[in-house]
Formats: structure tokens, sequence, C-alpha cells
């Protein structure tokens, strides 16, 4: 069974791939293409709260 914070991530992760014309704010000329690598999603606490990250990692 996935813990709360794993849902989210999941859910944050298919919203992303589902929803392309999502604003997102990196520079796409700097990002790697799928074709390169992998979509990669990272949970990090702040003082705030939790934060999902999602980037692009080259193989």
């Amino acid at each position: 069974m996935l813990k709360i914070p794993n849902k989210a991530a999941l859910l944050a992760a298919v919203t992303l791939l589902s929803l392309p014309s999502l604003p997102i704010k990196p520079v796409l000329a700097e990002a790697p293409s799928l074709g390169n690598g992998i979509l990669c999603v990272a949970r990090g606490k702040t003082d705030k709260g939790t934060k999902i990250y999602f980037y692009t990692s080259v193989i």
C-alpha cells in the first residue's frame, strides 16, 4: 500500500504527463528530452511543508 506522500507524488506525475499544456517554468532549450533520459519525481521538505519536484535526468 502506498503512503499518502507517495500517492501525492504519483498523482502529480500522472497529472503532469497527461496535461502537456500545463505551464512549466524550466527552460526547455536546456532540458534534456525524454528520448535522452527519464522523468524523475522528488519530494522535499521545507519549513513551509512538503514540495514535489519534477525534473529530467540523462541516462
